[in-house]
């Protein structure tokens, strides 16, 4: 055991010195097939977006997704078709309600009448604050089985625009930038989380899960519970080995607050002392499931045929070892661009 950790640590510092050794060469790559678009920085994986529906044994179909995200040792930390929950995928951004007007169009969460249609992928290098990341940039259409033109063909209800953005790793971390665009392609078109007091839908990475990690805001730990959690801008999700970090940009629409204070956690898991910062609504969950950061919760919100609604995430993907202080200065960074 001791000479595996000797040569794993030597592995890793040859990494980075090789890594470093580049200067200002792009460590970043990637590749696409057509079924999905992989990145690898130094060969070692990064992440795999599902550009074309992938399903088991011919159900739970989807697409859009990221799967596998990879850790920095390489090795697979998001799930897909998990027992529990077979319709959960990744690094999703999923609603259970999507209609047109009174015509409730199928459940995207559930993977049920819903198909998502990318018309467009591109990936090219990024220079962001002095970074050579790599940009992933989608087009994509919603389209369900419900809604077809006289000529039997679905109709486009929404069209999404989605920039992933990798950022090279450091020594402790890897950031990767989701935004994410949703405009109405028909009039009087809603998305909305279950129909329940949780709410849940939105953004929702899939990971795996055991009874080590700790679960955390800015001002401490965290005990999820069964219904949303009020939280601060982010939430940290690590153990001793490896952890990530979800945060939610300021500037996203807040979650409906039709709820009571019960539906909302206990008082005790309320981030009190992050008054001052954005608040957020998250589903969390210790095992068997994904953590969510609640949009619009409950109660379907109108999507704009004119204005998008623009939602902006961050995830820190890490060895464990940040600490609150550091994650919060990653977070001040996100919000102000960089």
């Amino acid at each position: 055991m001791r000479f595996q950790k000797f040569f794993a640590f030597v592995a890793l510092v040859t990494f980075l010195s090789q890594g470093m050794s580049r200067g200002e060469e792009n460590s970043l790559s990637s590749s696409d097939d057509g079924q999905s678009v992989s990145v690898f920085e130094n060969g070692m994986p990064v992440l795999v977006y599902q550009l074309q529906e992938k399903s088991l044994d011919g159900q739970w179909s989807r697409s859009g997704y990221v799967h596998p995200l990879s850790d920095l040792d390489g090795d697979v930390f998001t799930e897909d078709f998990p027992d529990d929950h077979k319709h959960h995928r990744g690094v999703f951004w999923a609603w259970h309600h999507l209609s047109v007007g009174d015509l409730v169009l199928g459940d995207p969460w559930l993977c049920k009448d819903f198909v998502r249609q990318c018309i467009k992928s591109t990936t090219t290098s990024l220079k962001v604050g002095g970074e050579d990341c790599m940009l992933i940039d989608l087009v994509t259409l919603w389209k369900s089985p419900r809604l077809k033109d006289p000529m039997g063909e679905m109709l486009p209800v929404v069209k999404e625009l989605a920039r992933i953005i990798v950022h090279p790793r450091t020594a402790q971390q890897r950031l990767i930038d989701f935004d994410i665009s949703l405009t109405a392609m028909l009039g009087d078109v809603r998305i909305g989380g279950s129909d329940d007091v949780k709410g849940y839908g939105g953004f929702s990475p899939r990971i795996k899960l055991n009874s080590m990690q700790v679960f955390r805001f800015l001002g401490g730990e965290v005990e999820p519970d069964k219904l949303a959690v009020q939280g601060g801008p982010w939430v940290d999700i690590s153990d001793k080995n490896r952890g990530l970090t979800i945060m939610s940009h300021p500037e996203n629409p807040v979650a409906n607050q039709e709820s009571t204070e019960t539906d909302i956690g206990s008082k005790q898991n309320q981030a009190s002392d992050q008054a001052d910062l954005p608040s957020t609504r998250w589903i969390l969950r210790r095992k068997r499931s994904m953590q969510n950061a609640v949009y619009p919760g409950r109660k379907p919100v109108l999507l704009s045929t004119d204005t998008p609604t623009r939602l902006r995430y961050r995830l820190v993907v890490h060895d464990g070892g940040l600490n609150p202080k550091r994650l919060q200065g990653i977070y001040e960074s996100f919000a102000n661009g960089k």
